[in-house]
């Protein structure tokens, strides 16, 4: 008798708990509508997440404008490098310095062309990541409504539908799907970017710092500073300067194509490799505590 009463008492208890989380949810959803409309919801979206927005948007002005350096500083030696190989100084090339120097010279031009290439594509991945972010950031108020409407459709499957019940599973999957939307565009991505800033962040510097030197100083050395009036009056120069410099040319290209890959490298690894591993991460990870419902669910 005394199981039976127990069991009479938890079991409205244990209703009551289940409606009563439905009542403050459509409340918390009704109301976070009212706000969305209005134009409250951005106060609170910025003392969540202002912190970690305005760290995402620092760091990734600081990546493009490094790439734009970097581009630059090789588009300007790839452009003398091909107006050295081309014409009349090409010609001179192979007659007054040497077919070994000239090898070289072309070699080099390979080089920098991938340095270009890596450039073009981090600077491009950058405005690409730095504007999914802009738009999640606008769109934050409205994916909270999403969130909270996807919760709702669990908790009232989970509630008012059997497990049997054919439209159980959609109205879970349906509200799981919202859910994880939510958490990928407003918690996952920019936590992954975030963490990419604070893990290689050091790293990337250095190799940055290096691999732009290494740019400039081979310019100079293989075209020497720009003193002519164009492209032309610069490599005429530069021709009578490699007469000189046939040995370190070798060196130079060895020396810049180091630094090339690992520039490519570490551009690979900010804006492709490691943001992906960090949201794979995570969205697993959330995934896995979304779909925890089910081991309460009624």
């Amino acid at each position: 008798m005394t199981i039976k009463s127990e069991g009479t008492i938890v079991q409205p208890r244990y209703w009551l708990v289940k409606y009563g989380i439905l009542a403050l949810l459509l409340l918390l959803f009704s109301s976070t509508c009212y706000f969305a409309m209005h134009g409250h919801l951005h106060y609170w979206d910025d003392w969540l997440l202002g912190d970690l927005f305005r760290s995402n948007e620092f760091f990734l002005s600081v990546a493009i404008t490094r790439a734009k350096d970097m581009l630059l500083a090789f588009s300007g030696l790839h452009s003398g490098l091909l107006v050295l190989q081309s014409g009349e100084f090409g010609i001179n090339f192979v007659v007054d310095a040497n077919i070994q120097v000239g090898n070289a010279v072309a070699q080099l031009t390979d080089i920098v062309s991938y340095g270009r290439d890596f450039s073009l594509f981090g600077l491009v991945a950058l405005h690409i990541i730095e504007t999914i972010i802009a738009i999640v950031q606008n769109m934050t108020p409205w994916l909270i409504v999403a969130a909270e409407l996807g919760v709702l459709m669990i908790v009232t499957a989970d509630i008012w539908l059997y497990r049997s019940h054919k439209w159980h599973m959609a109205f879970v999957r349906i509200g799981e799907a919202i859910l994880l939307l939510f958490l990928l565009c407003v918690i996952i991505f920019p936590l992954s970017i975030h963490l990419v800033h604070r893990f290689s962040n050091s790293v990337s510097d250095d190799i940055h710092s290096k691999g732009y030197q290494a740019v400039v100083s081979t310019h100079n050395h293989i075209l020497g500073e720009s003193q002519g009036t164009s492209l032309q009056d610069d490599a005429g120069e530069s021709v009578k300067q490699l007469k000189n410099a046939k040995v370190k040319i070798h060196h130079k290209t060895n020396y810049l194509s180091t630094h090339v890959v690992r520039y490519g490298a570490v551009m690979f690894l900010q804006v492709f490799f490691l943001p992906l591993i960090f949201s794979v991460f995570l969205f697993w990870l959330f995934r896995a505590l979304v779909r925890r419902h089910q081991h309460w669910a009624a």
